[in-house]
């Protein structure tokens, strides 16, 4: 970690002094942009996080073959597909705002749902809860994009596009290095109660997300 926030300070202080940056830094000076990379941030430490602990849920906690878990996904992933398109074209006729914060809710909300989960539970019950999750993440993603680059100058508009993309894909790297440690932590505390284990991950992942909507709502029309 002490590396990591070292090699940060250096990754900043060299991109300020550089005519040609790699990053953008300016970029953050927006109030739309910087507000959309945290939620973007947030956003793929839910994806990429969930996408880890749901599946891993339903083994160890569970007890479910990996066939029957990757099975209970498959309907999510499908409506996932089908939620995209619609929440694009949403984009064009309502606050793109109010879309993100609604989709972060729905996303957090599954996540929350998940403690009711047991190894008694049926299984369409996590079908359900998934669903539910991936509906929000398909609300996210083109509002998300949109209002990030909303009222950036045309100069900065291809690098808001690969550093939004950037933010995205490390909130995930660090989404499932969280889920991974919060897992390991519990399980020592809790030794025996695997099911605790998990709902408490899950809460935890429910609770960042929902703080995305926060900043999702301050997301307003810059241009």
């Amino acid at each position: 970690l002490a590396c990591s926030a070292t090699a940060l300070i250096g990754f900043v202080f060299h991109q300020k002094r550089g005519a040609r940056p790699l990053m953008e830094l300016r970029l953050f000076a927006h109030r739309n942009f910087g507000l959309g990379s945290l939620v973007a941030f947030i956003y793929g430490m839910a994806l990429f996080g969930s996408t880890y602990l749901v599946p891993v849920f339903m083994q160890i906690a569970l007890g479910l073959p990996p066939s029957q878990a990757g099975a209970a996904l498959l309907p999510a992933g499908i409506v996932l597909a089908l939620t995209i398109p619609v929440a694009g074209r949403l984009t064009d006729r309502l606050p793109f705002g109010r879309i993100v914060a609604f989709g972060l809710t729905l996303l957090a909300s599954s996540f929350v749902l998940m403690v009711t989960v047991g190894p008694a539970s049926s299984l369409w019950w996590i079908v359900a809860w998934a669903v539910i999750g991936r509906i929000g993440l398909g609300f996210v993603l083109p509002s998300l994009n949109v209002g990030a680059m909303r009222g950036l100058p045309d100069a900065f508009i291809s690098q808001g596009a690969s550093t939004i993309n950037f933010m995205r894909q490390l909130g995930g790297a660090v989404g499932v290095s969280l889920v991974g440690i919060v897992l390991e932590w519990r399980l020592q505390v809790h030794t025996g109660d695997t099911v605790r284990v998990f709902h408490e991950t899950f809460v935890l992942i429910g609770v960042i997300t929902a703080c995305a909507v926060l900043a999702a709502l301050r997301m307003g029309d810059e241009s």
